[in-house]
């Protein structure tokens, strides 16, 4: 759909050479996060808790076992493999019933039971797979990463959301985690100590991994403390994974111009200042190329003029009780003077 050779956005731009190709934000917010799984220990700890659901899940004995032992708790969701938003909630219930879980396969595993021995073996590799300090810090750290994420995605998925809306909550998030990235020592600290918290109660030694000059498969960094490590191989990349990411999926060049011209928009014109307008004229007059003569030959004073004549046009219908919203429907009929040009390549685009 995508491709630039021969997908449905070629074909569009072929016939209109100014269209933008402006993607869903959350699908681009999901991809965004997904590029947490190119770190090692997070990968394999979201692949053990999907084992873990999925041992439980695959039967009805097993199944109620845990649910005796969550007495009444929220119950494991299974991790959607495309929609990343949604694994927030598979994450935070695990996370926060990772005592029951415990005890649930701890059960299991002291079964006396002949015909389910493979089943019990299994138990108990994933009691000693999730019992340790590598996944309990994973599963903390990517908790934390998508209680910035997971908000935004609801708020996007909302109906009456728009490019603008969209705009200012990504940026939101890219704040979020720059601020994240550059205190990560104090940020990481916080997570460290509630995950040493955890594996205290459940008696998990908190350790670093055995280091070799000759690793390469794994992150393998000098360090003088388990803390140091685990922020440096884990931490940071994590965040700067995430945040590398959405800033190229929505702040390039292209998602910026998209935002910038939204502001025409009626419902958004009207509280638009100077600056914002110098903005929509620099772009309009260097971004782009129309056919018609007059719209190239026009000054950016003129062009801007224009644009303040909207906004006024727009400001005196909602002070006088108007419905902005309702009015910018035909707002494409309502423009005059040099607008007129810019509605009829508008409609011309269309065609």
């Amino acid at each position: 759909m995508v491709s630039s050779i021969r997908g449905a956005i070629k074909t569009i731009q072929s016939v209109a050479k100014n269209a933008i190709r402006c993607s869903c934000a959350n699908h681009a917010l999901n991809l965004a996060i997904s590029k947490s799984s190119t770190v090692q220990s997070i990968r394999n700890s979201v692949g053990l808790v999907k084992e873990i659901v999925s041992f439980f899940n695959m039967s009805a004995k097993r199944n109620f076992v845990l649910k005796s032992v969550l007495n009444g708790k929220p119950h494991l969701k299974s991790l959607c493999e495309t929609r990343w938003t949604d694994r927030h909630d598979s994450i935070a219930i695990f996370k926060s019933s990772m005592s029951d879980i415990i005890e649930a396969l701890t059960n299991i595993s002291e079964w006396n039971e002949l015909v389910s021995s493979s089943k019990l073996s299994k138990a108990k590799t994933l009691l000693t797979a999730m019992c340790t300090c590598e996944f309990i810090i994973s599963i903390n750290a990517l908790s934390n990463i998508l209680c910035v994420t997971a908000p935004i995605s609801r708020i996007l998925q909302g109906i009456d959301k728009d490019v603008l809306a969209a705009f200012e909550c990504i940026q939101n998030a890219v704040t979020i985690l720059e601020n994240m990235r550059t205190n990560c020592d104090t940020v990481f600290k916080q997570i460290f100590e509630e995950s040493c918290s955890l594996m205290k109660n459940f008696e998990i030694e908190v350790n670093t991994p055995r280091l070799s000059k000759r690793q390469t498969q794994r992150s393998n960094h000098p360090s003088e403390t388990t803390e140091d490590f685990y922020r440096v191989s884990l931490f940071i990349p994590l965040v700067e994974n995430v945040l590398e990411d959405l800033k190229l999926q929505f702040l390039s060049k292209q998602n910026q111009t998209v935002t910038i011209l939204s502001q025409l928009i009626p419902k958004f014109i009207v509280d638009v200042n100077d600056e914002n307008i110098d903005s929509i004229v620099s772009i309009m007059k260097n971004g782009y190329r129309f056919d018609d003569d007059l719209l190239e030959l026009l000054e950016e004073s003129q062009l801007k003029s224009e644009i303040q004549l909207w906004k006024e046009k727009w400001k005196t219908i909602k002070n006088e009780g108007g419905d902005v919203i309702k009015y910018a429907l035909t707002a494409i009929d309502q423009c005059n003077g040099i607008l007129v040009v810019l509605k009829r390549e508008f409609r011309r685009l269309l065609r």
